[in-house]
């Protein structure tokens, strides 16, 4: 499979969620969660599926959403990337239907998360707190997030400066 290069962004300031921050206080951040607890119970974290990945991947890319830039090839190169090992996502659950995901690439202890999607409220933010979970059991250190949108900015999104970034991304990867 021919895969034509991507066009990455370099931003002078870096938008990450501090994983030491306690998780309990992304909770706080997202006080509607706590009326979703059904949704909480029924989530799964697990990057087995492929299915399930496609699934989120569709999903981040839907024409649907405002602001539509995920593409065809962009996917199929994120689905190769799955294939070898390096993309994973995260999903949502809710009475057995996928309700909402985020995906991205995991290199050592870095996550560099790509988009995320929701069927139902807050969907998202669950599987954005299932990863800080996962993250934080398994030592990982860095969590990219890319970009300060409002919705990550109510999780607790924070911008750093391009040089700290790339001390905290040197730890990551070590």
């Amino acid at each position: 499979m021919l895969i034509k290069p991507a066009v990455w962004k370099v931003k002078l300031d870096k938008i990450l969620i501090d994983l030491d921050d306690n998780i309990r206080d992304l909770l706080i951040r997202a006080p509607t969660m706590e009326q979703h607890g059904e949704t909480q119970k029924n989530t799964e974290t697990n990057a087995r599926y492929p299915d399930r990945f496609d699934q989120v991947i569709e999903g981040c890319a839907s024409t649907d959403r405002s602001g539509h830039w995920i593409t065809s090839e962009f996917n199929d190169a994120y689905r190769e990337l799955h294939r070898l090992g390096w993309a994973h996502s995260v999903e949502t659950f809710l009475d057995g239907e996928l309700v909402g995901g985020l995906y991205g690439l995991q290199v050592g202890g870095l996550f560099a998360g790509e988009s995320m999607f929701h069927r139902e409220s807050d969907a998202s933010k669950v599987a954005l707190v299932r990863l800080v979970e996962h993250m934080r059991a398994v030592g990982a250190t860095l969590l990219d997030t890319q970009w300060a949108t409002p919705h990550l900015e109510t999780l607790g999104a924070i911008a750093i400066s391009r040089d700290e970034y790339l001390i905290r991304l040197v730890r990551a990867l070590a």
